[in-house]
């Protein structure tokens, strides 16, 4: 069994050579060619054409949104309200192949390798930086060659026509995820970046508001709402310090619409020009079985044959019910439904579609700075598009689709092994603790399993017996390898804990004994043990409270041993199985005003139903001490502040504590007269 070998200093130079062996060992090459490099040392600006069939588009405002640090701008994209209730969406591609020559040694680099690789510790770029973050990347204020796709899409999100042509292009404006989500769903202020460009905020809700219209027609359709959960490596200098979630956002979703309708153009595109194209498909799932067993469970019904809509609609119903938990079922899906592949579409020949997005035609066409298919796609399109036919035979074609389909997977490892290697650093000091997890794979080459929090994935090594994809187990962490990134749990059965027991019976044995006794139980976070925290609200009490106590920066000073995410995560999983809530914070502990409006907005976000905000007093000499008072007024404002953000109930004052005014708060959410116990088993 692999022990316990983490290295004294957790550092990237560890993940980096990890990163380079795995390369190397799946058939990927970790570095570019001396052929590529000189080829390289001659680029020395980014390609220029005019004329012709090239439109002149840099007056239009373009954006891209990507990701906060993404340096390889593939697309960017633009909206012009059009007669008759239609609106045009043009979609720029980066023209990669305008400088990367099909042949040339770049090109062999890009074919080899067919991707970029992005590890933990360092990415493999399919393409030298000089062109995927510059010369072929479509930045800021930069005039660009692309590809451009024009979708006319109807009010309904109906694609009713579409064009390919060649353009020149300029990004009036680099915007980022996390920012442009946060301000179309009023959640956050405008980027700054939009109110410099005159026009962009109004065209920017323009795309997203057909970029809605198109995502609930595919939903219409059979495409999946799926959310699994992706990781991205945290480091402090060269010490890596948290793998974080990377969630879905409405900017992201704006994107990909986007992506779909491009891709999808050019499939159709090529096909009406009657030139053969490589296909991006995900045939029906072989394990639809299982999906259905799945959905059993949950008390829904689903076809015995693969049905795209049907699943569709399960799945939707259960983010609805259950949000806390839908990324858990939806790598469950994923992990049934099985991977992509790219084969040859020839026209007149009829193949299956892509499951999951519930399209037939669809292509990769929209990422050929770090996707080699997309630049195959673009070679393709520009024949087509000046009258020639296919500058590949079929017999080509298919051989790059089975090789980008293999380099793709081995990829895909390699970004696993090294992701691995990064979790087992971080739980490499953690051998012996219990957690809460899901069955995401079960073969005859094993099963694993992925922990919630942190989110990360292992074998389990023990009592694997009778465990298949879905299943919600215990595991404890038995060992850790961080060379070959192996981590291995068991099983652990001994079920929730004696504490939680106790709780439970105690709010049973007072309901028995008075059935209109409302209770509000005040728990601890449980140590994130889902299955504790659900033995108590199996015991249905009416409300339930846990104490953020403080904000997020302040969490270890004043709460040894909790987590305000976790804490966070108590509350969202109360409030997903219908429970009011309620937690409480503190003032007084050196919080800054930035902060507490943080916290209250996450509360809000969170759906809490009740908050208390008292000031803090020092318990004893050996507790902390009191940094400020707070005046009156401020606690004023942060009722009315709390009350604004959507909180049903905001008690704010020097002496409010978690059973301030507690009957009323009872009387208004469970409609009993008043509250004959309170605060049952209040706990830390």
């Amino acid at each position: 069994m692999p022990t316990n070998n983490a290295p004294a200093t957790d550092n990237r130079d560890v993940l980096k050579e990890i990163a380079h062996r795995a390369m190397a060992s799946r058939g990927l090459e970790p570095d570019f060619t001396p052929q590529a490099t000189a080829q390289l040392n001659g680029i020395t600006k980014p390609a220029a054409e005019s004329g012709g069939d090239v439109k002149d588009l840099r007056a239009l405002l373009w954006c891209s949104i990507d990701n906060d640090d993404s340096r390889d701008l593939d697309q960017i994209s633009v909206a012009e309200p059009m007669t008759g209730g239609l609106t045009k969406i043009l979609i720029a591609v980066a023209d990669v192949d305008a400088i990367v020559t099909r042949g040339s040694p770049l090109d062999a680099h890009a074919r080899t390798n067919t991707t970029s690789v992005y590890t933990a510790a360092e990415v493999f770029w399919m393409l030298p930086p000089k062109l995927c973050t510059d010369l072929t990347s479509l930045n800021e204020e930069q005039d660009r060659l692309a590809l451009v796709m024009e979708l006319h899409v109807a009010e309904n999100g109906q694609v009713m026509d579409s064009l390919v042509y060649r353009a020149m292009v300029r990004n009036r404006a680099k915007l980022a995820y996390n920012s442009v989500a946060a301000w179309l769903d009023g959640k956050g202020a405008m980027p700054a970046r939009i109110g410099q460009v005159p026009g962009l905020e109004a065209n920017l809700r323009l795309q997203d508001r057909v970029a809605q219209s198109m995502k609930e027609m595919r939903h219409s359709h059979g495409a999946l709402v799926l959310e699994t959960l992706q990781t991205h490596a945290v480091f402090t200098g060269d010490t890596l310090s948290d793998l974080c979630p990377d969630e879905k956002n409405r900017a992201k979703e704006l994107i990909e619409d986007f992506m779909i309708g491009a891709n999808t153009a050019v499939a159709k595109f090529l096909v009406a020009k009657g030139i053969p194209s490589l296909r991006r498909v995900l045939q029906k799932p072989h394990r639809w079985d299982r999906i259905v067993e799945l959905a059993r469970r949950l008390g829904e019904q689903l076809p015995v044959e693969p049905d795209s809509g049907a699943l569709a609609r399960f799945l939707a119903i259960r983010q609805k019910k259950d949000p806390t938990r839908f990324p858990d079922l939806s790598l469950s899906v994923v992990k049934l439904l099985g991977k992509g592949e790219y084969i040859v579409e020839v026209p007149g020949q009829k193949i299956e579609g892509h499951f999951a997005l519930a399209v037939r035609d669809y292509t990769h066409s929209t990422a050929p700075n770090r996707r080699y298919p997309d630049v195959i796609t673009h070679r393709l399109l520009k024949s087509a598009l000046q009258g020639g036919g296919s500058p590949y035979s079929q017999d080509d074609l298919r051989a790059l689709a089975q090789h980008c389909t293999e380099q793709e997977d081995n990829a895909a490892r390699v970004e696993r092994q090294v992701s691995k290697s990064a979790a087992a650093l971080l739980l490499a000091n953690r051998v012996g603790e219990k957690f809460d997890a899901i069955v995401t794979a079960a073969s005859e080459q094993g099963t694993w399993v992925r922990i919630l929090r942190p989110p990360i994935e292992g074998k389990l090594a023990r009592g694997a017996s009778g465990a298949d994809v879905g299943d919600q187990i215990h595991v404890e962490l038995l060992s850790v390898d961080v060379e070959r990134g192996f981590i291995d749990f068991g099983r652990w059965s001994s079920g929730a804990s004696g504490g939680a027991a106790v709780w439970a019976a105690t709010i049973r044995a007072v309901r028995h004994r008075n059935p209109q006794t409302a209770i509000e139980v005040l728990t601890p976070d449980w140590k994130g043990k889902l299955h504790d925290l659900d033995t108590v609200l199996d015991a249905k009490p009416d409300i339930f409270n846990h104490n953020l106590e403080t904000v997020e920066r302040l969490q270890k000073p004043v709460r040894v041993q909790a987590r305000y995410e976790r804490s966070r995560s108590v509350l969202q999983h109360a409030k997903s199985r219908g429970f009011t809530t309620k937690t409480g914070i503190m003032l007084g502990l050196g919080e800054t005003q930035a902060e507490i409006e943080r916290t209250l907005q996450d509360i809000a976000v969170d759906k809490t139903d009740i908050l208390t905000i008292g000031q803090y007093l020092q318990p004893t000499p050996q507790h902390l001490k009191v940094e400020r008072w707070a005046h009156p007024d401020e606690f004023a404002h942060w009722k009315q502040f709390g009350l604004a953000l959507g909180i049903g109930v905001v008690e704010s004052g020097a002496m409010v504590r978690s059973s301030y005014h507690a009957d009323e708060q009872s009387q208004k959410y469970t409609g009993l007269d008043h509250l004959n116990t309170q605060n049952t088993l209040a706990g830390a």
